[in-house]
């Protein structure tokens, strides 16, 4: 309320406004009502007697100011007010007033009034609180805005986007609290779908990630683990290094970069050849043990594949996709330079690096091929062991390479799954039977991890095994509409913010034979599968394969005649071939066809070499006639000239 003055103080007048008459002085109160801002009323703000400042009142349950033509006004302004319909009437004048004022009455009635606005404030409270409920479903901006505002300054708009900024991370949280309980915590009828709709493109605007990508995220995580995941990518993993124990053993390597200034702890206990570096005064790249192959850096989820992969000494390994070489160093290091690895990898530039990687590091069972590894099976087979790290999007590593947020597409997945299919079969193909082959990639999404397991299950005679990691969360086999195979969840999956290291995704998978017949059509019998060549018999009630149609008109012959059929159809059924020997037969006749391929192929190139013998004879010979016929006319000039 305002202050009561005396009479005698402030001359008995009316408030003008001396800037611009009444009616500016309205506009101006209103704007400043909009913007939320308190300003003068009742008189100058600088008053010339200094004695009472102008009185600031903001009505904040109809977002106006009480002022001018209101009747409503709380409070007294700077001099005494001639208003009779006022609620308050006038200031209170001294004992010698001409004026009869019932001032008990102006008392009940500002008490009233201090009661009313009382419970109008309670009642803006109420609103308030139920406002900040329901701002998630309005606009950050204010919607009360007055339309006769005229253009905001550039600076108001830039503190508008700064407070759009803050108020969308606090939607964020308060969305989330919605979603974790949207019975209790609903608004009104909104669906969870609208609450869904909200966060994300909240998440898309904070974080700054692709429509396309950011609606990928939510069908993989709930909403709360989403937000963990982004949050998470916005920090860097910690940085991990992985001692050469072909040179020195991690507790040697730890103490010598201690006194170098580095602080290093190991990763864990499930890894006994990583260390995490958490501070350092010098370069880790630049320092002499670096330099010597002592260690190399590499992210901790790069150590799960290669210790699934599961080598031993004097094996034949083969790396599909090596470049850089931080696992091809690891295989042959878990190897002890013993037996054979080859490392491979499509790109000849990425392999500078995994040479250089490979001579730092001191490996020497290593051999570099540059070929393409889709039909690396024609090239080599029969590897004990195939790591498969394949080529993907990199949704895992977000926070070492933050331009992917905004750069793959679903025309990136695509190519990417497309590729998968093709490597991870030539894959398998070129290991032997009983051999393990590992696939792993960088990635989180289903489609480049899950999708491609179940994929080779159908195509190849396989089955996925466990994959022998200490941790990680089970592969999926729901997903979405998707339905994958059982043995899927035996694979391993690896978020920043569940493990603290990059996102990864690791399978096991063991052949079991040569051909296209899956573990899905072995174990499930639901998926039963052709294989090429072969057509599938239809069987009696008693399980015997029905007789072909030559049999059966045979019979049919021989009872016309009244010969006894039972006994010859026995026996054609029982001199039946058994499937087993039906491939052994097939496997001898291939073998024999390529003996003889390779017989015909030596005889080519014999052939070819008699008669490349034969023609250089005949140069040989032409070279002969013509030098005996230099040395005869050689003869006859030393002749002519010996006559002479």
């Amino acid at each position: 309320m305002g202050r009561k003055v005396r009479k005698n103080t402030v001359p008995k007048a009316k408030v003008i406004d001396m800037t611009g008459g009444e009616e500016d002085a309205k506009k101006k109160a209103k704007k400043a009502a909009a913007k939320g801002k308190m300003i003068p009323v009742g008189g100058d703000s600088e008053s010339e007697d200094g004695d009472l400042g102008a009185a600031m009142v903001f009505d904040e349950s109809s977002g106006d100011l009480g002022v001018a033509d209101d009747d409503s006004f709380v409070g007294d302004s700077d001099g005494d007010s001639e208003n009779e319909g006022s609620e308050f009437g006038e200031v209170e004048e001294g004992p010698d007033s001409d004026e009869s004022v019932d001032f008990e009455g102006k008392v009940e009635q500002a008490k009233a009034a201090l009661e009313a606005q009382q419970a109008e404030a309670a009642k803006e409270t109420m609103l308030a609180a139920s406002r900040k409920k329901a701002h998630v479903f309005k606009s950050t901006g204010d919607a009360e805005s007055d339309e006769e505002e005229p253009e905001e300054e550039d600076e108001e708009a830039d503190n508008m986007e700064q407070i759009t900024f803050q108020q969308r991370k606090d939607r964020i949280e308060e969305v989330l609290k919605v979603l974790d309980n949207i019975d209790e915590q609903r608004e009104g009828d909104h669906s969870r779908q609208e609450y869904i709709g909200i966060l994300k493109e909240d998440l898309q605007e904070v974080y700054d990630y692709s429509e396309w990508l950011m609606s990928k995220l939510m069908e993989l995580f709930p909403p709360r683990e989403l937000f963990e995941f982004l949050e998470t990518n916005e920090k860097q993993r910690p940085l991990t290094i992985r001692v050469n124990t072909l040179k020195q053993s991690r507790r040697d390597l730890a103490q010598a970069l201690t006194r170098k200034g580095m602080q290093v702890e190991p990763t864990g206990p499930w890894c006994k050849i990583g260390l995490q570096i958490f501070e350092s005064d010098v370069a880790v790249g630049s320092t002499a043990e670096y330099l010597a192959g002592h260690y190399l850096v590499q992210s901790a989820s790069s150590f799960l594949p290669v210790i699934s992969l599961d080598v031993h000494e004097n094996m034949k390994v083969l790396d599909m996709a090596a470049a850089p070489g931080g696992k091809t160093t690891h295989i042959a290091q878990l190897m002890k330079n013993t037996g054979t690895l080859l490392a491979n990898d499509v790109s000849s530039e990425r392999l500078i690096a995994l040479r250089s990687n490979v001579l730092r590091m001191g490996i020497t069972n290593c051999i570099v091929t540059n070929y393409n590894g889709v039909g690396y099976e024609r090239l080599m087979k029969n590897f004990d062991r195939v790591l498969l790290d394949a080529p993907c999007t990199g949704l895992g590593v977000i926070s070492r390479d933050p331009r992917i947020k905004l750069s793959k597409t679903e025309k990136d997945v695509t190519m990417c799954a497309t590729l998968q299919r093709k490597l991870i079969l030539s894959a398998i193909d070129s290991c032997k039977v009983g051999g393990i082959v590992v696939y792993s990639t960088c990635s989180i999404l289903v489609e480049e991890n899950e999708a491609i397991i179940d994929y080779a299950l159908s195509m190849r005679n396989i089955r996925v095994v466990d994959s022998g990691l200490p941790f990680g969360r089970p592969g999926m086999v729901k997903y979405r509409e998707s339905r994958f195979h059982a043995s899927v969840a035996k694979s391993r999956r690896y978020y920043p913010h569940a493990f603290n290291m990059d996102g990864f995704f690791v399978c096991k998978i063991e052949k079991l034979g040569h051909g296209e017949a899956g573990e899905k059509s072995q174990e499930s019998g639901d998926h039963t599968k052709k294989t090429k060549g072969t057509k599938r018999k239809a069987e009696s009630s008693s399980g015997i394969p029905e007789p072909p149609a030559k049999v059966l008109k045979r019979k049919a012959d021989m009872a016309a005649k009244g010969q006894s059929v039972e006994k010859k159809v026995t026996l054609k059924i029982k001199e039946a071939p058994a499937k087993g020997e039906k491939k052994e037969r097939r496997s001898r006749w291939k073998r024999k066809n390529a003996k003889d391929k390779i017989k015909k192929k030596e005889a080519k190139k014999e052939t070819k070499v008699v008669k490349d013998v034969k023609k250089a004879a005949k140069k040989e010979s032409k070279v002969v006639k013509d030098v005996k016929k230099v040395a005869k006319e050689v003869k006859k000039k030393k002749k002519v000239v010996a006559k002479k």
